[in-house]
């Protein structure tokens, strides 16, 4: 057996040992490492690296993306157990009510081959917040974009268009404060609540 090869293992020479009258061989992996082996555990594949091979196998498999550590995929892995965990924090404003990931990105390459890398200053965000996480819902948005997008905004419907009411107050130089009073505590309409 002296210079065969085994998988990555290449015999060296008969150690003069035996184990239960088998003959141990002293073998090379192809990583360098050096260690006896039975004849018959490498005739019969059983023996085939030193687990160097196993472990890099497994080490491709787990970061085959290349995206650990990234943002995006700490994005992706958020989402995901915000999503599926029943005991994680944010469980009861995702996953308990209904908030899904598309099937396409239990994948993360699909993830980001979607979404891309996310900008600096930017998080990931669904458009709708009653509809699920998928390519047709969510954005790469600024912590602004993220505040204003929350389920307890109060949204106002300004001729005929609805966003939060702290958006209008920005958008027409309205004082939000004043705002809030008009709608809350003095009864006017949302269309007189930013006019005046």
């Amino acid at each position: 057996m002296t210079s065969e090869r085994y998988g990555r293992w290449t015999v060296i020479r008969n150690t003069g040992n035996r184990l239960n009258k088998h003959i141990l061989w002293e073998v090379r992996c192809d990583c360098g490492t050096v260690a006896e082996r039975l004849g018959y555990t490498l005739r019969q594949g059983a023996s085939t690296s030193c687990g160097c091979y196993s472990g890099e196998v497994n080490s491709e498999r787990l970061t085959k993306h290349g995206g650990k550590g990234t943002k995006a995929y700490q994005a992706w892995k958020n989402m995901r157990q915000r999503c599926a965990n029943p005991n994680g924090p944010q469980w009861n404003d995702y996953g308990g009510r209904g908030i899904t990931v598309c099937e396409r990105w239990n994948d993360f390459a699909n993830f980001l081959a979607d979404m891309g890398n996310p900008p600096d200053g930017r998080s990931l965000d669904r458009i709708d917040n009653d509809k699920g996480y998928g390519p047709d819902n969510c954005r790469w948005a600024t912590s602004k974009e993220q505040n204003r997008n929350k389920r307890s905004n109060h949204m106002v419907t300004y001729k005929g268009i609805k966003k939060p009411l702290s958006e209008w107050c920005e958008v027409l130089g309205v004082s939000y404060s004043a705002a809030v009073q008009r709608l809350l505590y003095l009864g006017y309409s949302e269309e007189e609540a930013l006019s005046a």
